[in-house]
């Protein structure tokens, strides 16, 4: 069986309950992204991600307000982030990661909800 390449975290740090979150560059670019960057943290415990069915609402929204200070602190405009989880039913791996999409000026990023149009 053949090792995947280690990855280098981008940014790391350290999380409650002794559990760490890790930063990377996700391997596919959000749809709509051009320039910008797609980001993952992953949560990590004894050097492996952990089960989505393993994080409790503590740890999440923990991590989840670390993902929105790094959003804020790398995002390309004001307001030019989107932070977004899939549910375990649209995930296609089975640990527990946040998205981090930071958009330029230049990217086309559908909108999470089509608005009507006012006459």
């Amino acid at each position: 069986m053949e090792e995947k390449p280690k990855i280098t975290p981008i940014k790391e740090g350290d999380l409650s309950f002794n559990i760490r979150w890790q930063l990377i560059e996700s391997r596919k670019k959000a749809p709509g992204l051009i320039e910008g960057k797609h980001l993952i943290m992953q949560i990590i415990k004894d050097g492996e991600p952990i089960k989505s069915c393993k994080i409790n609402f503590a740890v999440a929204m923990e991590a989840y307000g670390i993902a929105r200070s790094i959003a804020l602190e790398m995002q390309a405009y004001e307001g030019g982030f989107r932070i977004f989880e899939n549910g375990p039913g649209l995930c296609t791996r089975d640990h527990f990661h946040l998205h981090i999409v930071l958009p330029t000026k230049n990217d086309n990023l559908e909108p999470i909800v089509k608005r009507e149009e006012k006459n």
